[in-house]
């Protein structure tokens, strides 16, 4: 088992024995499959970990180490008033790693079942009450956390509305709600779309675009564009689809909706220049 080791205020181990792996099995995250993956895939540098119940060794371990390993950590099952081999409790660890400072950026999910609780001291209980009490007064600006008792659910049927809870919390829908109608509404909507955008690639460490476009769909960016085209502002739908031709060079539709709106400002040589592209694009998708 990958479970730290866990003992009560008596001194009794909570897995009965088990577990006391959860600093190998992290290592073996670290340095093999984290540096198989950014060899083999594209992927970026904002990693959560997930871990439920004896699994979620590996997740304080990194929380408490390792803190930029990755950026956001989801906690299920949890146990927060069982004691660590350091003496302290796992509430009173997690309080002391948030307070270090090393987690600005970062994301916490802790969810606990209530029927748990019904077999637990009752200290397990105030520890998830403290711990949020003790957070609420640091006023965290860069560091997104919710640590909950989730009611009526059981130890392992916690997991679904858990992770999605976690997700939440890493990627809130006050941010994730992409206000598409204020772009087109804006009076620069290309410069509001990358200001936006630059953004949320600061806030989460990676680039992050606006959708290309999609069926039947006004949340892109080519849904933006459309929308400029009816009042004629086409030079604001020049510069949006300029700024859509950077985050995808290699779209030939993008490029043929480029063409056309330089005809709208009367630029028959961009125009010219942007069709060419296009067709390029559709014979050699790599074309530069």
């Amino acid at each position: 088992m990958i479970c730290p080791i866990l003992k009560d205020k008596e001194g009794q181990e909570f897995f009965g024995g088990y577990g006391g792996k959860s600093k190998e099995h992290l290592e073996f995250l670290k340095k093999e499959v984290i540096p198989f993956f950014e060899k083999a895939y594209r992927i970026n540098a904002h990693r959560t970990i997930i871990g439920i119940s004896p699994t979620f060794g590996p997740v304080l371990g990194a929380f408490w180490n390792d803190p930029t390993l990755f950026r956001a950590y989801v906690i299920l099952a949890s146990e927060l008033a069982q004691y660590t081999n350091t003496g302290s409790s796992v509430a009173d660890r997690i309080l002391t790693s948030i307070k270090s400072g090393k987690h600005s950026g970062n994301s916490l999910y802790i969810g606990k079942a209530s029927d748990d609780l019904l077999r637990r001291p009752i200290e397990e209980t105030q520890a998830y009450a403290d711990l949020n009490e003790a957070l609420e007064r640091l006023e965290l600006k860069s560091f997104r956390y919710r640590i909950e008792i989730l009611q009526d659910e059981d130890h392992y049927g916690m997991s679904i509305p858990g992770i999605l809870h976690g997700l939440e919390t890493i990627y809130p829908r006050a941010i994730w709600n992409i206000p598409y109608p204020s772009f087109w509404k804006a009076e620069k909507p290309a410069e509001t779309i990358k200001k936006y955008f630059d953004g949320l690639s600061l806030q989460y460490g990676f680039e992050i675009v606006p959708n290309e476009d999609a069926f039947y769909f006004i949340g892109n960016l080519s849904g933006v564009g459309r929308r400029l085209i009816a009042p004629k502002r086409y030079p604001e739908l020049v510069e949006l689809l300029e700024l859509a031709a950077d985050y995808y060079p290699k779209s030939a539709a993008l490029y043929r909706s480029l063409s056309k709106a330089y005809t709208y400002v009367n630029d028959v040589e961009k125009s010219a220049l942007a069709n060419k592209k296009a067709e390029d694009l559709l014979v050699n998708p790599d074309t530069k």
